[in-house]
């Protein structure tokens, strides 16, 4: 009996050893490699935290540029509307016009501080928001214009401004806290590996191999994401919304705008596409395999990666 007892206590010590180990020694881990991702499970990461749940806007500071070629370029309008609409987004969340540097080539503008020039962009960058910051500061900054498939470059009043160039600046900025960066523009995914830094978040549009989209008015990805921030919630949810609105752009825009092609073109190939519910094929094809499309990113951690998939994305992902 006694030697029943020992073993009884034995097997409990060991049991009891084991748990502690389990619940109070967390398991050791090298950085991002057990699981591709930008924030892991139990926020590992303090920007993952913050992209995640804060929703204090306070001691940020905001810069906004809205590149294009001026005057005759067909974007150009899209790309101001949507330089307004985050303009308005921040004053609605009670930025100041102090906070907040706005440049863009319509300097007639609501809000508009200068014109897009490379050394305009340099200075905002480099000495008005690098004196404004401390350890407890946040910065965002937002870049909508065109992006080159080549280089990824973006194109300003008087000439472009290339990925690293923009890192050039950013490194200049040595004390805050959290920076964020958005990019709206075609191929902007080749920005992350030049930006990447475990203090900044960067976001992006699309990837680095695709174009970006608009609905005539604001680019797809921006609207969601700013019509979303107005709400005052937190960064990551913001991301969430612009991501689901770009990856269902062929499901409400592309997709019922090749059904109402057909229907006054080849009428008679939109009866046997309805008869026979083809454009379901369509939809499933689309979600199989996004029809490439651009893809929101997302590096938060920085590993240099732009995070996120075809389907529609919530924080944290897990690839």
């Amino acid at each position: 009996m006694c030697w029943l007892n020992g073993m009884k206590k034995t097997k409990i010590l060991i049991i009891l050893i084991a748990l502690f180990f389990l619940i109070c020694i967390p398991l050791s881990s090298a950085g991002n490699n057990h699981i591709k991702n930008i924030c892991t499970k139990t926020l590992e990461s303090k920007t993952s935290e913050k992209i995640l749940t804060n929703k204090n806007y306070d001691n940020d500071s905001v810069i906004i540029i809205c590149g294009g070629r001026g005057k005759g370029d067909p974007c150009q309008q899209v790309f101001e509307n949507s330089a307004n609409h985050a303009y308005k987004t921040f004053k609605s969340l009670s930025y100041s016009d102090e906070d907040i540097t706005y440049l863009c080539s319509n300097i007639s503008s609501n809000g508009v501080d200068s014109t897009d020039t490379i050394d305009n962009i340099s200075n905002a960058i480099t000495n008005w928001l690098s004196g404004r910051m401390n350890n407890d500061s946040n910065y965002f900054i937002f870049i909508i214009d065109h992006g080159d498939e080549l280089t990824g470059r973006i194109k300003v009043s008087d000439g472009y401004i290339y990925p690293l160039d923009l890192k050039r600046w950013l490194d200049t900025v040595n004390c805050y806290k959290t920076g964020i960066i958005l990019i709206s523009s075609c191929y902007s995914g080749k920005f992350i590996p030049y930006l990447t830094n475990p203090k900044r978040i960067i976001m992006t549009d699309t990837d680095d191999s695709h174009k970006g989209f608009d609905n005539f008015y604001e680019s797809i990805f921006q609207k969601a994401f700013f019509d979303e921030l107005e709400k005052r919630v937190s960064y990551g949810k913001a991301w969430m919304a612009g991501d689901k609105s770009q990856d269902r752009v062929l499901h409400y825009i592309y997709i019922p705008g090749m059904k109402q092609y057909f229907k006054y073109k080849h009428s008679e190939l939109y009866e046997r596409f309805n008869t026979l519910r083809m454009w379901w094929f369509f939809y499933w094809m689309y979600w199989q395999i996004g029809f490439g499309l651009g893809n929101s990113l997302i590096d938060d951690n920085g590993d240099g990666i732009g995070h996120g998939t075809w389907r529609i994305d919530r924080l944290p992902i897990n690839i």
